[in-house]
């Protein structure tokens, strides 16, 4: 369950920040690049809660597994995706990792832990409309 977590929030601080690198539009940059520092707080965080309810010893990153097909997919041509297609991609994974971190907070029977969980799952449902903000305005310049 934590690993699975903590990847997710690995991965998706990695996909922000190259694509924060990526455009050349500076607000969306900086709305990356705050998804970024987020998603870093959030496998932090995670990070912290697994030492303490599991047990003494951090999960290493690389023992945590191997990203999604649709995710390595990304990381290899990062420089040729479509802003578009990167934030519909991301918004389905913020909405994935809300209903996740929901029912994980029904399972752990530490009542701190559970608050932590609903609180990323609220920071989640932002991290989507956020994206979608930005999709919106995006497709809307573009006149799409």
């Amino acid at each position: 369950m934590f690993k699975l977590a903590l990847w997710d929030e690995h991965i998706s601080a990695a996909m922000y920040s190259a694509m924060a690198a990526k455009t050349e539009e500076t607000i969306t940059a900086q709305k990356l690049k705050y998804l970024a520092a987020d998603e870093k707080r959030h496998f932090e965080e995670l990070m912290e809660m697994h030492r303490v309810l599991c047990c003494k010893e951090p999960i290493v990153v690389t023992d945590i597994g191997s990203p999604s097909a649709a995710e390595s997919g990304f990381m290899a041509r990062k420089g040729t995706v479509k802003m578009e297609t990167f934030l519909e991609f991301t918004m389905e994974k913020e909405s994935s990792a809300q209903t996740f971190y929901l029912n994980m907070s029904e399972k752990i029977k530490d009542r701190k832990g559970a608050t932590t969980l609903l609180f990323f799952a609220a920071m989640e449902a932002d991290h989507y409309n956020l994206l979608k903000t930005e999709n919106d305005n995006l497709r809307r310049r573009k006149g799409i």
